[in-house]
């Protein structure tokens, strides 16, 4: 009886003492977010908007409204940040560009490029000149701030007249790389008309490694990499996963705090990286994904698929947050901003903000 007696008392006490655990933890408990689910994306340190406004909304007899087409001049086509970090151009679908300055938030100009809606829009190295890509293999160069027209030229297509959708330039302008997913190729600029110098065949995707060296590509099945000094091919690998059907491979380049080359590749199966010499790949993400950039300052890679994931050069998990939508993305080449697109405006956030909010678990 005295030993029945003695076990109550003991089980009593277990309880009491995770009671008071319980009520301890309960405020702790209740004020971390619920498993799975990612700290929401935090509002946007800037929003630049189209310096035009147009309501789609048409009132009419009777209290009735309807709703209008919005014209090309009000949807946003294509936009892109300067290396630097500074300049901010976006196209819309009547072919012109607004040109805006990141550190004063002001417009600086519109441009023109009269080659119609843009397809890419991409920076020189000097952030002094806008290249323009339009329908037809159509590609531009304008002078900044004002947009002087300083060069034209048209890029033979392929069998299915495929648009560029992707350039690389030489950080000297001595030439482009473009890809069309069947006629891809780099063209010298020094000639006129540009004389191509490699074809790099059904490439979906350009990228040059961060010290510009090397050039990498990438269609459904492999990796290539060619000398960028002699356009010597350094080699091909087959990729770990087949990209997602639905949208275009996509290759980008980064490096580690060490020095060590990386290749990032998203994929059905989750983002690939390659590191260099044995370029075997790891998945570093498990979920499909179609988006990566890298932010070259913080060695830090950004994937975007259902949420938005921060990952140091060797792939290591960082944070991850969760945003409620994009059109389009970018991230500028000196890891300053991040930027995602709406319908008629771009959102900007800050690097070095989101990557303190990965330090203090927020």
């Amino acid at each position: 009886m005295h030993l029945q007696s003695t076990r109550n008392e003991h089980r009593r006490f277990q309880l009491l003492f995770l009671f008071a655990n319980l009520l301890f933890l309960a405020p702790a408990i209740a004020q971390q977010p619920a498993t799975g689910k990612s700290a929401p994306l935090p509002p946007p340190f800037e929003t630049i908007k189209n310096s035009k406004e147009f309501n789609a909304v048409r009132l009419g007899p009777g209290n009735t409204f309807s709703i209008v087409e919005t014209p090309p001049d009000f949807r946003l086509s294509e936009f892109a940040i300067s290396g630097d970090g500074r300049l901010l151009a976006m196209g819309f679908g009547s072919g012109r560009i607004e040109l805006w300055d990141l550190h004063t938030k002001k417009r600086i100009h519109e441009l023109r490029s009269e080659i119609g809606a843009p397809g890419v829009l991409k920076f020189n190295a000097q952030a002094d000149q806008l290249v323009v890509t339009g329908s037809g293999g159509k590609i531009v160069f304008l002078e900044l701030p004002k947009g002087k027209k300083l060069r034209e030229f048209a890029i033979p297509l392929g069998k299915y007249k495929y648009d560029v959708h992707e350039l690389a330039l030489d950080r000297n302008g001595k030439w482009l790389a473009y890809a069309d997913e069947e006629s891809s190729n780099v063209v010298d600029m020094s000639s006129d008309p540009p004389k191509p110098i490699v074809d790099l065949k059904d490439a979906y995707s350009v990228a040059l490694s961060q010290d510009g060296t090397e050039l990498w590509t990438v269609n459904r099945s492999e990796l290539m990499a060619f000398h960028t000094a002699n356009w010597e091919l350094i080699g091909h690998w087959p990729l770990k996963s087949p990209p997602m059907g639905t949208s275009r491979p996509l290759v980008r380049t980064g490096v580690t705090p060490d020095g060590r080359r990386t290749v990032v590749v998203p994929s059905t199966q989750g983002l690939v990286i390659y590191t260099e010499p044995e370029m075997s790949g790891d998945y570093v993400t498990n979920k499909q994904t179609n988006t990566v950039a890298f932010a070259p300052p913080t060695h830090t890679y950004v994937n975007l698929a259902g949420e938005i994931t921060l990952l140091n050069g060797e792939g290591h998990l960082l944070c991850k947050k969760s945003y409620k939508g994009r059109v389009s993305e970018a991230l500028s080449e000196d890891g300053q901003w991040l930027a995602l697109s709406q319908f008629n405006s771009v959102d900007l956030w800050r690097m070095e903000d989101l990557l303190c909010d990965c330090e203090t678990g927020r």
